[in-house]
């Protein structure tokens, strides 16, 4: 029986149940755009006893993505261990984004990833899309996160799965030195800039993929491509491929999807 189907029939008095959840260790998370009553917390969390908290997932705000989250019922303590693909993520997930509609999307990464490349993640948050692929094809990588709070369950992170083929750096992607170094790179945060892609053509090799991971409208998917490419273009760089995948519905008429441009600084 699906989850809003089981809800109702155990409490008919209740409105306003989204049709699924997502888990995050032992809590579950609900994703809707009304206002969830405290009821709605009480009564999953009678019929699922593992279920140690509910929390209802509204929004995510600014560069870091913070996540905004209401407590429905339960426990109050944010900071859980999340098991995905045989991996461990730890994160405070009142403060910290990670979306577990993401998961297909990270297990299709390591199946991209070849195991001689070096990949920078310039928005690693706690290797929500490196951390996979490092850990499968044991590669080389650089991890950027800005937001220190973030950066030390990055670490924590790193530390639980044994990890130690990374360096870790807490600072502005924007800000770093280095050039020349990667072979993919990741870029996950919704909103980057022309700023952000000067910065990954600094990073690249001469032949380097780049993830970009924008918020597209339904079927417009080209105005996207179309900005990219042009802002990769104005540095002299070709883009040589472009695939693109849509990685989940985001809310009504918009898709979170992934955009893989290859480019050569060499043609």
């Amino acid at each position: 029986m699906r989850f809003k189907d089981y809800i109702k029939k155990n409490y008919p008095a209740i409105n306003n149940i989204p049709s699924g959840y997502k888990r995050h260790g032992n809590f579950i998370f609900l994703r809707s755009q009304e206002q969830l009553d405290n009821k709605l917390g009480e009564a999953i969390l009678s019929l699922y006893p593992w279920c140690e908290g509910v929390y209802h997932y509204k929004n995510t705000i600014g560069e870091s993505r913070n996540p905004e989250v209401v407590c429905l019922g339960g426990s109050i303590d944010s900071i859980i261990e999340h098991k995905e693909n045989k991996v461990i993520y730890i994160f405070d997930f009142k403060k910290i984004m990670f979306s577990g509609g993401n998961s297909a999307l990270r297990k299709r990464l390591v199946t991209i990833v070849q195991e001689d490349e070096f990949i920078v993640d310039m928005f690693a948050a706690v290797g929500n899309l490196s951390l996979q692929p490092i850990f499968y094809k044991k590669i080389n990588a650089i991890l950027i996160e800005q937001d220190p709070y973030t950066f030390t369950f990055l670490e924590k992170t790193i530390d639980k799965n044994n990890i130690t083929s990374v360096n870790l750096i807490n600072d502005d992607c924007r800000r770093v030195s280095m050039s020349n170094i990667a072979d993919r790179i990741f870029m996950g945060y919704h909103d980057v800039d022309q700023s952000h892609i000067a910065q990954a053509i600094k990073l690249s090799k001469d032949r380097c993929n780049i993830h970009l991971h924008p918020i597209a409208k339904a079927g417009n998917y080209e105005e996207w491509i179309t900005r990219y490419t042009n802002w990769i273009e104005y540095y002299g760089v070709k883009c040589e491929h472009v695939q693109v995948f849509k990685v989940k519905n985001y809310s009504p008429g918009l898709h979170h999807i992934e955009i893989i441009i290859t480019v050569n600084k060499l043609f």
